[in-house]
Formats: structure tokens, sequence, C-alpha cells
């Protein structure tokens, strides 16, 4: 059966990191080919697209136009067929799919169980078929769409599959009954849905080359761990460092019973040991955590999955009371708030993890509750043993913002944040939130145009003198596929905004994190690709950073990551040496994310 409506109401990266929609069409380069991006060169790509069946609609999508996606599942198979007009060997094949993020484990995610086979006919096997491994297959998150489907670009790589010239059949499908739902484009190829015969063709290339390879390290770029899949976990979601450099995190699935864990990386006897704190064991024990903060006494408080009815939970974890044998300790768990539903609900919308302030109150956002529907910021407090949750601000979506995506506590202890809607343009604000006189009060200190300064704004960072630094999109069609790096700061008691990089007009270029140091280095970790029209030349990440000079921004050359899997999900740390830390969810050695360090020139 056609879909073509919303798969899934919520998404796993839903806001902050949702503007990839660069890589949706064809992510190789042809034979010799370089291009530019707007903050340098990319290299040049030594292999050539043997097949491509047009551009993926998923950029037409996100413009109001109307897309389809099939399902490959369960019973369900989708069959295109493709044309090879010299003798050629297959490497890689991409495809752009549609998936509303699975509440189950990473083990049993649509992304991961993809099979596929090569044949002379239609559902045919007879040349080549496989699996999807941890090794040879990179999903590669691109943006969620208006429905709140996620978008994703698949890269199996590693097929070796020699062809005559000839006409064959490419066919996806799924050994679990959890569907993954391939995009339509109606490009030239054929295609066949089992069950119901010929239908529109869907999204893919075909490829000599490698398709999208996990980035190596070498250089001043250093990977610290690689996980496993196994008790350490599998699928990081970002860093928090303490004061003595020790770096803790979060997987969204893995640990000890596949429900994700929590860690601790840090450096012994030369070298960088990870300690798996604690898995998650889920139900109203929580699964799928998000990055951990440090809170008071360098207890670890976050947020997960799970709950009742699925509405998500803070956890906290303590080391054991008695001193340990083992430098290799689990800690306890304890879960602090079940959240009820009802408009108090926590399900991996906002990848912002928990704060903390020195008086031990906890804060999160929710994005599309509170008593207006349009977010709230919540609070938990402890008193004589016993956490207590408020929602402290109901965004009224009007001057105060709607749908906050990103929130921090400020040097002069207030709460500082983005909403990506309303505001008094309509476009998002940047907001400040105060305690004075025994209640909360917001104030806008930028309203976003949605002209030069962008748009639905989606990360905010401080610096120790208190500027603040932000992410918005910037494209005009409103397709989050550009970006625009601005700075608040004071002067003569108002904010003044500042545009510090964009990527407007310069093709196909996203900002997805962002970081500051201590002497002020703003590091900014971007993904891209170049276009011709509807075709993508080259893909890239990058990580670029700069320093303000009298008044003057400097840009150091950034480090490129061409055509390499590079995706930096949630928070960034950076250490008093200056060394830059985070993590990406997939790859690393065993295909299941790593732990990474970024030091100074």
């Amino acid at each position: 059966m056609k879909h073509n409506t919303k798969l899934h109401s919520t998404g796993f990266f839903a806001i902050n990191f949702a503007a990839i929609a660069v890589l949706l069409t064809a992510v190789i380069a042809p034979a010799q080919n370089t291009t530019q991006s707007s903050t340098g060169t990319v290299a040049t790509a030594e292999y050539q697209l043997l097949y491509k069946n047009g551009p993926s609609t998923g950029i037409c999508d996100i413009q109001g136009c109307t897309v389809n996606a099939w399902p490959v599942g369960g019973q369900n198979a989708v069959s295109n067929s493709f044309n090879l007009p010299r003798a050629s060997t297959i490497n890689s094949v991409n495809l752009a799919t549609w998936v509303a993020y699975p509440p189950y484990p990473r083990s049993n995610s649509p992304l991961y169980l993809v099979d596929w086979s090569i044949g002379t006919a239609a559902f045919g096997s007879d040349i080549a078929h496989g699996s999807a491994t941890a090794s040879n297959f990179i999903p590669q998150y691109l943006f969620t769409n208006p429905s709140g489907n996620l978008i994703y670009l698949l890269s199996l790589t590693g097929l070796n599959v020699s062809l005559v010239p000839g006409n064959y059949w490419l066919t996806i499908t799924n050994s679990k009954p959890y569907p993954l739902y391939w995009d339509e484009n109606n490009g030239p190829s054929e295609a066949q849905f089992s069950g119901e015969g010929w239908i529109p063709s869907e999204s893919f290339n075909i490829s000599d080359g490698p398709g999208f390879t996990c980035f190596q390290p070498g250089g001043n770029l250093k990977v610290l761990h690689d996980f496993t899949g196994g008790a350490d976990g599998s699928g990081p979601v970002g860093v928090t460092l303490d004061e003595s450099g020790n770096i803790y995190g979060a997987t969204y699935a893995g640990g000890s019973n596949n429900q994700g864990a929590v860690y601790k990386v840090s450096y012994r006897n030369q070298g960088w040991i990870l300690n798996p704190l604690h898995s998650l064991s889920g139900g109203t024990n929580g699964q799928n955590p998000a990055t951990p903060v440090i809170g008071p006494g360098g207890l670890l408080y976050g947020l997960a999955a799970g709950g009742v009815d699925n509405s998500g939970l803070v956890y906290g974890l303590a080391p054991p009371p008695d001193p340990c044998a083992s430098a290799l300790c689990g800690w306890n768990e304890s879960v602090i708030d079940l959240f009820a539903g009802n408009g108090d609900y926590w399900g991996w919308i906002v990848p912002t993890p928990l704060l903390s302030d020195g008086a031990g109150n906890l804060y999160h956002l929710e994005t599309y509750n509170g008593s207006h529907s349009n977010g709230a910021v919540m609070q938990l407090s402890r008193s004589g043993g016993t956490w207590t949750e408020q929602a402290i601000w109901n965004f009224e979506g009007y001057y105060d913002g709607a749908q906050p995506s990103d929130l921090l506590l400020g040097n002069d202890g207030a709460l500082y944040g983005v909403a990506s809607g309303a505001g008094h343009y309509g476009y998002g604000t940047v907001f400040r939130l105060v305690f004075s006189g025994g209640y909360w009060s917001a104030t806008a200190i930028y309203n976003f145009r949605g002209q030069s300064d962008g748009y639905a704004p989606y990360h905010l960072v401080q610096d120790s003198s208190g500027n603040l630094y932000g992410l918005a999109y910037s494209d005009q069609q409103r397709s989050q596929s550009q970006s625009t790096a601005f700075m608040l700061s004071r002067a003569s008691g108002q904010w003044v905004f500042t545009t510090l990089k964009s990527t407007a007009g310069h093709g196909f270029e996203t900002y997805g994190n962002l970081a500051v140091d201590a002497a002020g280095k703003l590091f900014v970790v971007g993904y891209g690709g170049d276009s011709d029209g509807a075709e993508i030349n080259a893909i890239f990440n990058y990580v670029l950073a700069g320093v303000q000079q009298n008044g003057v921004w400097n840009w150091a050359t950034p480090l490129y990551l061409p055509n390499q899997y590079f995706y930096t999900l949630g928070p960034l740390g950076v250490d008093a040496q200056g060394n830059l830390y985070g993590s990406t969810f997939d790859c690393g050695a065993y295909g299941h994310g790593a732990v990474w360090q970024l030091s100074p020139d």
C-alpha cells in the first residue's frame, strides 16, 4: 500500500539537527569533479555514478509538494529496474527513505534490517543478495519533514557485484515487520510493489565507488572509544565534560539490556578508558537516554524515554556508597520523575540535555506541550528528598516564541533559549527567562525577521563573557537547507545581533552543532553538498573554528571530511586545553558510533 501521510507524530532528531536536506539526491560525485563549498574546497571524487533514478522528492516535500513512499518490511518488498550501458562493478547503493524513529532498541530498527538483492527480473536475486551489517551500512539522517517523518539516506557499501551491460532489478525489503518507507520519485526506472504490481519508481543511485564512508581518525582528529554495541552501548548522543576533563555520555541503544547506556571516558595511564556506568532496563526504569548533565556532588541526571505510557522520565545516577575494588564500577539508578503524559511528556523531541543550576534544580524543555500547546520550560526542585516538577514558563506563541528548541543556564543565573516559531515577526526568538519577586518572566531579547538574520533558530551556547552564539536556518525557500551562525552581545544595555557565518546562497550547507571554549573560540560543525540544479556533486562534513580579534572574526582553515560520515549528534564539549569532543551516532570501528577528540593545531 502507498503511504502519503504522517508516519509518526514525533521525531528523534526533530529540531536541532533537522536541516541536512542537501543529501537527498545523488551523493556520489562524477569522476574528477572538484567543487567549492562556501567555506573551502571539497576533495576530488574518483568514482562514478553508474545509474541514478532522478532526484529524491524529499526536498520537494518540505516545499509543500506531494510525496509518497512505499513500505518495505514484513511481507512487503519494492523492486526497481536499472540499466548499465557498460560492464561495471557495483560497490554502493544509496536509498532515500522515510522512517518514524522506532521506540524499540536500535538492533530492531528498520534502518538496520535492510535486505537487498540484484536480479535479472523484478524481485529476483539470481545475481547477488545480502543484508545490511554494521560494517557495510551507513544511515545518514537528513531532516524531519513537516509531516513528522524522518528522512534518511541509506548507503549500502562494499557490494562488489560485477555486471555486464544490460537491464537489472534492485529489490529492497526488511527482515522484520517494522516498515521502512522507500521515497517515491517517479524517475526513469520501472518499479513493482509486492502484491500490487507496477508503481512509480523510487529514489536511489548506484555507484562504482564506496558511497558514504566512515570518517577516519588522523592528525588532530582522534577516536577515544569505538562502541561495540555490547555493554558499552550503541549510538552515542553527545558528550558532557567535568572540570577534570572526564567525558560523560549516553547511548541510544546497546548496553546490557539493549535499552541504552550511560558511560564515562577517562584518561588514565596514557590512554582513554571507557567505564559503562549503567545500562537502562526499559519500562519505568527508562530507555534510550539523552546525554546526562553533571549535578551537585558529581551526580548525573538525564532524560530518557520509557516511563508511564512512554511519556519519558528523569533519571539520576550515583556511584556506589561503598568503595569499589575495580576502577570500572557501575553506578546506581534512581528515577526522580516519571512524566505523566497529557502535556507532561518528553519523547526525544529535543536533543537538548537536562540543565542543572548551582542550587540543585534541574530544567528541561517540552517543545509541543504546555498549557498553550506551544511548549514549556520545566523545573525539577528537591525538598526533603522529594522531587517536584512544575512548568515555570508556558509559551504563549506570541512575543515569547513557540516550540522552544534549545536551553542553557546563563552566566548571570538566567535561563536563555531559542524558540523556533512565533515572536514579533513569526520567525522565532531568542528568549531570556528570569526568576524575580517570586515568579518567572520571559523576555524575547531578539525576534527573527526571516531575512538575512534567518528563521527558526535551533541551537544556542554562551561564552564566559556572556555573549550568546546560535544557529538558525537561512535559506529563502524555507527548506531548512542553509544556516546562519549568529552572535548576540550586550552594548549600551541592548542586545546586538551579528551574523558571523552564513551558508545562504551557497548551495546546500547546514551548521549542526556549536561549542565555545574558555578563551572565546567558537567551533562550528557543518554538513553540506554543492549542487548543480537538482543534483548533488559532492557531500562533506567539517569542523571550523573562529576567534574574535579587535572586533573582527578570523576563521581558521576547517577540518574537511569529504564523502565521510561524521554526524555529530548531541552536545559538544571543550576542555581547558581547547580540545573539542563529540560523538558520532554511527560508524567507528564496529559501526556503533564513536567518541572523538579534535585537538588544537
